[in-house]
């Protein structure tokens, strides 16, 4: 959950999918109603039934159960092709500038580039080139061909040895989080092959323009869901859903930069055997709109009350207090070690 329960009152749309909160999150599902009674925020719900929760929005969509991918695709694409994106936040917050190195292929025929043949990937071609700067140059004052680079939280240098919360060493062998503590990482053990490093000067574009980069290469995966694809897999009638894709990218209507969107879920989705996927791509559109790391935004799962979020909140999960924070592992000596 990227916002939490209570920044949803600070929302200006809703798009509800995989849950039903007016039900099963009915003291959660208040800020919802909060967004709508003083935002005049719109919500969205897609469902295979029509709930409480669907009774309280301006759109309901009725959706065959499984086909969420191919909802959420269809947006990416609407998305795209009529610019209601985020671009100065796509340049500057995320990877959609970086080239991809070249060699890499998208899955045209079911299958991305590197396949063995039997169940793994080389993950070569996945990596970006190196280059810096590859994109058209802009001219800055009193600097020819300068261009901002763009704000990455991205590494492209190895990192240095450190210790983990856990008290392991962190470098390339062990990988960091939960393994470092341990023995060598999956490569170690004769394991899957780790991704490689990323270069230490990753090429990019800023124009967004370049065949490879990864803004064009999502542009490409994603033009496959048309209303038409929509429609066929999920069931929902081509002039509903292009009415949802308009009403929810609406808030990047003309570059508008003012308002902000949720997507809100819940185990209808974790729960399918592609649950993983559903998420990223949920991820994906936020971040093509802008509204990751918002007040009104996020990509917000809705769990228990009390059982799951309770407990969570309450410093009730053995391995977290409350907030999210870690347990202090015995190599966090001082409060600075522990942060």
């Amino acid at each position: 959950m990227t916002n939490g329960w209570i920044d949803i009152k600070n929302t200006d749309m809703m798009l509800i999918m995989g849950g039903n909160p007016a039900e099963n999150h009915p003291c959660g599902f208040k800020w919802p109603i909060e967004a709508k009674l003083h935002r005049n925020a719109k919500m969205i719900v897609v469902d295979p039934r029509f709930t409480r929760t669907a009774a309280t929005a301006d759109l309901f969509l009725q959706i065959r159960a499984g086909t969420d991918i191919a909802f959420l695709g269809g947006l990416i694409n609407y998305a795209i092709q009529n610019n209601r994106i985020a671009k100065d936040y796509l340049i500057n917050y995320t990877n959609a500038a970086f080239v991809v190195k070249d060699g890499f292929k998208l899955p045209e025929d079911g299958l991305f580039s590197g396949f063995d043949g039997h169940s793994n990937y080389e993950k070569e071609t996945w990596n970006y080139e190196a280059g810096g700067n590859i994109g058209p140059k802009t001219e800055s004052p009193g600097v020819v061909g300068a261009a901002p680079q763009p704000k990455s939280n991205m590494s492209s240098a190895p990192q240095s040895k450190g210790k983990s919360g856990a008290g392991g060493v962190m470098d390339s062998n062990t990988g960091g989080g939960h393994q470092a503590a341990g023995g060598p990482g999956a490569a170690g053990q004769g394991g899957t092959k780790p991704p490689p490093m990323l270069p230490a000067n990753v090429a990019y574009d800023l124009s967004l323009q370049h065949e490879r980069s990864v803004f064009q290469l999502l542009t490409r995966q994603y033009s496959r869901y048309t209303p038409e694809m929509v429609e066929r897999i999920t069931g929902i009638p081509k002039d509903q859903f292009l009415k949802a894709a308009d009403l929810f990218t609406s808030i990047r209507k003309d570059g508008d930069m003012k308002k902000a969107g949720t997507i809100i879920y819940a185990v209808g989705w974790t729960q399918h055997t592609s649950g993983t996927q559903i998420i990223r791509t949920a991820a994906i559109l936020q971040l093509l709109l802008g509204n990751v790391g918002r007040a009104g935004g996020g990509v917000n799962a809705l769990r228990g009350h009390s059982n799951i979020q309770g407990a969570t909140d309450m410093g009730g999960v053995f391995d977290i207090f409350p907030g999210y924070l870690k347990i202090p592992a015995p190599t966090d000596t001082d409060l600075a070690t522990f942060l």
